[in-house]
């Protein structure tokens, strides 16, 4: 099994839906830490797993810049 792993940051807003008061229930942003793994029992034809520009630009072209709130149907938080 071949694994790699690609780390990078992205800026997005969120706002969290909470069941007591606080000021993070209003639109607000972050810089995120984000951890991709990629996992495959073969590599491709060129050796690899995945080349990172894939893994980045998916991520980041989902992600960045975006308010996580419209993207996932989980309260988005680190907390998570």
């Amino acid at each position: 099994m071949y694994t790699v792993s690609k780390r990078m940051e992205i800026s997005a807003s969120h706002s969290l839906t909470l069941s007591y008061p606080s000021k993070c229930e209003k639109l607000h942003g972050h810089n995120w830490i984000i951890t991709v793994w990629c996992r495959s029992a073969e590599l491709n034809a060129d050796g690899m797993v995945v080349d990172f520009t894939h893994i980045k630009d998916i991520v980041k072209g989902t992600l960045d810049h975006q308010n996580l709130n419209e993207i996932f149907s989980f309260n988005p938080t680190a907390e998570i």
